[in-house]
């Protein structure tokens, strides 16, 4: 199994620290965060943005559908390929950075000249 606690770079202070492979910020950094996001959801109080039931417009084709989550930005006809379009850069290179630990049959595979066995 691959070791994905890592050596990774802050994103605020450039510090060094363990983390895996989605940790963007050391853990001093993360806790200050994390209390600028507690702060801003007090002071927000309990009233949504966009509640439950209302309509938005999709982020892709414009188009007004109903809010069934907080997250949502896609309409249902969207939703599959926007979500994709978001994930295939990400599995792209992840899959390029291991792809000597996780495919090597595979690529050896792909070496082979046609005819060879």
């Amino acid at each position: 199994m691959a070791v994905v606690m890592l050596p990774r770079t802050c994103r605020q202070c450039g510090a060094v620290f363990d983390g895996g492979p989605r940790a963007w910020y050391c853990p001093t950094c993360r806790r200050e965060r994390a209390k600028e996001a507690n702060r801003r959801h007090r002071a927000k109080g309990r009233v949504a943005d966009r509640p439950l039931g209302s309509t938005d417009k999709c982020v892709r084709c414009g188009k007004e559908y109903t809010v069934r989550s907080a997250r949502q930005k896609y309409c249902p006809d969207c939703a599959y390929e926007g979500i994709r379009e978001a994930d295939r850069p990400m599995s792209r290179k992840w899959n390029q950075e291991h792809k000597d630990t996780y495919y090597p049959a595979r690529n050896a595979k792909r070496r082979k000249k046609p005819g060879e066995c």
